[in-house]
Formats: structure tokens, sequence, C-alpha cells
């Protein structure tokens, strides 16, 4: 006893039933999937970190200095004769536009270096530039770095 002028209800019900089963389940695969993809990625990113960490630690004289960052969080650079990885966790994240930049003070003498955005709070940055008697830096600046710091150092890292 169907109603007049719809023939078709029952088997257009089932088939969009059919399709609402069917993404449900893509939906149940690719979420789990894609937190899985996601772990795995955040997995291998910690182990590159700590490979690079590992090998500045391994060279001859390297040194660890650390500090407080004065916008919250800290910051480690393991040094050697002639470069640095400078590391820091539990920062604020620079506003739309601008970037983490690092400086290598020689002489008084701020040079530029690398840049780095952060959204989570972390940063990593190494260097070729440093030599023995070097102090580290790092300023906020405007996206794609400055020739000269625009603002204070928010950390200055040297060795003792």
């Amino acid at each position: 006893s169907r109603p007049a002028g719809r023939p078709g209800a029952p088997r257009r019900r089932r088939r969009w039933s059919g399709v609402v089963t069917a993404l449900v389940v893509a939906v149940a695969v690719a979420v789990p999937s894609g937190i899985a993809w996601r772990e795995s990625q955040r997995a291998a990113e910690a182990q590159a970190r700590a490979d690079r960490l590992t090998t500045a630690l391994a060279q001859p004289g390297a040194q660890v200095v650390s500090a407080d960052v004065t916008s919250g969080g800290s910051a480690v650079a393991v040094i050697s004769a002639d470069s640095a990885l400078v590391t820091a966790s539990g920062v604020t994240n620079p506003q739309d536009g601008q970037v983490y930049q690092l400086w290598v003070m020689r002489d008084g003498v701020p040079l530029p270096d690398a840049t780095q955005p952060t959204s989570d709070g972390t940063l990593e940055i190494s260097t070729a530039a440093y030599r023995t008697g070097d102090a580290l830096a790092l300023t906020v600046e405007p996206e794609g770095g400055s020739e000269a710091p625009t603002s204070e150092p928010v950390v200055v890292l040297a060795p003792a």
C-alpha cells in the first residue's frame, strides 16, 4: 500500500541508507589512519631532532648553554668550535607575520642567521657561522628576517 506518486521511495531510502553506511565506514577507517599517520610523523620528527642533538653533543669540545626566554620557555644551545644547535621549548608563538631569528654575536656585532616560525612553542635552528667566543641571540623579527635586529633579544646564549 504505497502512496500514489511515490513508487520508488523505499528503494531510494535503501540506496541512501547504503550511501550513508559507506560514508560512516570510510570515516571510521580514515580517521584512525590519519591519526596514526600524524603520530608516525611526530615520532619521526622527534627521532630526527634527537639524532641532530646527539650529533651536536658528539662534536669535539661541545658545550651546553641554557637560559630562560624572556617571553616564556627556555632555550638550549649545543656549541662547538664551528657550529651551534639552538633549541627552545615553551616559547610564545610570534604574531602572524613574525618569526624567531638567530643572531651570531661576534665582538658585540649581531650577524643575521636563520629564521624559524613556530606554532607549537618549539624551535630548532642550527648555524655553521658560530665561532669560539661568539654568543647567540634570538629575536622576534618580521617574516623573512632582518639584516639588523628590530627588537631586543628574547634570549642570549653565551658560553662561560
